[in-house]
């Protein structure tokens, strides 16, 4: 082919040359020759060896690539911009933290229009700042979705140099800190009524000097009460900080509380740990501020978790070396071909036990080697298997919960193996406790009180204290009836936390779908009465039993009629009893309001329920939870199909005996 070009100089041409086992590549240059009489007398060759050349094009290509599809498995958001904001790159995920899709960033998106307009300034001086040459790593800011909505985020900034030095951009890793701040907030919520607490909660004088000391701060510091107990809270503090005390102290004299200041303290064995601060004062009965209260959360781990992600940024190798997060890469056989440092060291093994060949499903607990074998298949043949929970065993035989986030790894269109990420979820686990153990302690607390005050109520409607006229009567009666919706709050609420812990006993037995579903009916006919609705029944002449625990069954079937009777304001309710199989189903249809898709999605959810929503009916949404953790306890299932201004239709399914 290079016989055929014209005569003239030509430059630039790559060839492939076969030579022997090795292919080889040339740069190849090609100009004419000419005889005295000046006729085209043939051509010259110059080549030149660019195989070396192209094998670092082609190595860089793939770790290019091998990079881009790391950076799509992180949680956060990874982006890049040049010097006036214009994003440049973001990963995947972005476009489900912000709700842009791609149009969008192909159209042209500055930073600026993310970040919340109460933050812009100080972003812009920030960088500027850079740009003037200061290394200013991480903050926080409050960013802001397509929808317009806010969130919290920590951004972690560098620059990005030329080959001369100069800011052509920066490179930024954003990490959502909602949950974060959430968890803050019921934990200093929880500090104030809770005296048992795994956080480090320390009493003190104005002097400083420590009154009390639990055993969240005898695990932190290393120090039992009787050894700190009369001492100054300066033993804790690293001497460079010993200000702080007296700064705290002072501000706590004048009413003033400390909230989430992130310091350094000292423990017994000389170790220093990040502790997340937050003082209070504390007040005698007459309000004369006598003392300081403290929280210390432990945040030693986020702390270097922050820090290696800050080195991350720098170079993938150490990205994937000291991120703290288990990366991973397995081959068809389950063997690793990859782990990065923190992954083989959080759980205990060695790299030379990983070349040994440890195979990635030692590493799950027994009971879910054969669920994750299915869900690593399916993986494999190109679903999306994300954010699924497991255990992980270390090799000292402990666990600790996690979250999966996976890919398939692909070459030449067919997977040869699993790329994937390890989130520890220790700590959001310990969170959940907490959040479960104050609805126990709450609604404990809540029941002796409201059932004193019925009886009060009852006493005075009885005319035990006298003879009532009818005003009085009927605000006692409005008192009880107020009373009565809150006894069945707090019996929801101990029905959460019994569900949470585990501890909530079943009595399984042979039950008759038309008993239960008598009793159910017979506390809201009533009222079905009362507000018009037709109420219709309908067994089909079947006796049909089924394997329930009559009490919970009854529960279920009594939240989901209350729930039809709440939101139906003419009509009917129909009730209709049938077998399915191996199951018994009870249909619950009402001609009611009805509800959106995105509300059915989320009825059953414990989300809903720790948002604390209350709905248009004036519950609390409680009892639609309780319902579905009641029929998986039973084996069973409650499901929900809706439509906004037709009604819904509840289903309840049980096996048959």
């Amino acid at each position: 082919n290079m016989l055929s070009l014209p005569p003239a100089i030509h430059e630039g041409i790559e060839m492939l040359v076969e030579t022997g086992e090795i292919p080889m590549w040339f740069d190849v240059r090609v100009s004419p020759l000419y005889d005295r009489r000046n006729r085209l007398s043939g051509r010259l060759f110059m080549l030149q060896d660019i195989t070396e050349r192209k094998r670092a094009e082609e190595s860089l290509r793939e770790s290019e690539e091998k990079f881009k599809q790391m950076v799509g498995l992180l949680p956060e958001v990874v982006c890049e911009v040049d010097v006036s904001g214009n994003i440049l790159f973001v990963s995947q995920v972005a476009f489900d933290v912000f709700g842009y899709d791609h149009a969008d960033f192909d159209q042209g998106l500055n930073i600026l229009e993310m970040i919340a307009s109460e933050d812009q300034d100080r972003a812009v001086k920030k960088i500027k700042r850079m740009m003037a040459g200061e290394e200013l790593g991480s903050d926080e800011y409050l960013l802001m979705r397509k929808d317009r909505s806010k969130f919290p985020a920590i951004v972690h900034v560098s620059n990005i140099f030329d080959k001369e030095g100069n800011t052509i951009g920066f490179r930024g890793i954003v990490i959502d800190i909602t949950e974060r701040k959430r968890a803050e907030e019921a934990r200093q919520y929880l500090a104030a009524i809770v005296e048992s607490s795994h956080d480090a909660i320390i009493g003190k004088t104005l002097d400083g000097i420590i009154t009390s000391w639990n055993k969240g701060a005898q695990m932190a510091y290393g120090y039992s009460a009787e050894e700190v107990i009369g001492r100054s809270i300066s033993i804790l503090v690293p001497p460079e900080h010993i200000g702080e005390v007296a700064q705290f102290l002072e501000a706590i004299g004048r009413g003033e509380a400390v909230k989430d200041y992130e310091a350094v303290r000292v423990t017994k064995d000389n170790r220093r740990i990040n502790v997340l601060l937050t003082v209070s004062p504390i007040k005698d009965v007459s309000g004369r501020i006598v003392g300081a209260s403290s929280i210390a959360q432990d945040i030693t781990e986020l702390k270097r978790m922050e820090e290696a992600l800050e080195d991350s940024e720098r170079r993938y190798r150490e990205l994937a070396d000291f991120l703290p997060q288990t990366i991973f890469e397995i081959d068809l056989d389950g063997r690793f071909t990859y782990a990065n440092r923190f992954g083989i060291e959080s759980t205990g093994y060695t790299l030379k036990d990983i070349e040994r060949g440890v195979n990635a499903i030692e590493l799950y607990i027994p009971e879910q080697r054969n669920r994750i074998i299915e869900n690593i298949g399916r993986v494999l043949s190109g679903e999306k298997f994300d954010d699924h929970e497991y255990s992980i065993l270390r090799k000292d035989g402990s666990t600790y919960p996690a979250l999966i986030y996976s890919n398939a790894i692909m070459r030449d269109g067919r997977p040869v193996g699993v790329r994937g990420i390890v989130l520890d979820i220790t700590e959001r686990k310990k969170v959940e406790q907490m959040k479960t153990d104050f609805v126990s302690f709450i609604s404990h607390q809540l029941r002796t009180p409201v059932a004193s005050l019925m009886a009060y109520i009852d006493n005075m409607l009885d005319g035990i204290t006298g003879e009532l006229n009818s005003n009085q009567v009927e605000y006692l009666s409005e008192m009880r009836d107020v009373c009565t919706r809150n006894n069945r709050l707090i019996a929801d609420l101990l029905n959460i936390s019994r569900l949470e812990r585990g501890v909530l006993a079943v009595n399984i037995h042979p039950v008759r779908l038309r008993d239960v579903v008598g009793l159910a009916v017979k506390e809201y006919s009533k009222s079905i009465e009362e507000k018009g609705l037709a109420l219709n029944i309908d067994d089909a002449g079947q006796d049909i039993f089924v394997l329930a625990d009559s009490d919970k069954l009854i529960e279920v079937l009594k939240n989901v009629i209350h729930n039809a009777l709440k939101f139906t304001e003419e009509g009917s309710i129909n009730i209709e009893m049938m077998s399915e199989g191996d199951h018994g189903v009870v249909k619950v249809r009402d001609t009611g309001a009805g509800m959106p898709e995105d509300v059915m999605r989320d009825l059953f959810k414990r989300e809903k329920v720790l948002s604390g929503a209350v709905s248009v009916g004036g519950g609390a949404g409680l009892g639609l939870y309780i319902a579905k953790g009641f029929m998986q306890l039973q084996n069973g299932d409650i499901t929900v199909d809706s439509v906004k201004g037709e009604g819904s239709t509840f289903t309840v399914t049980l096996p048959k005996k």
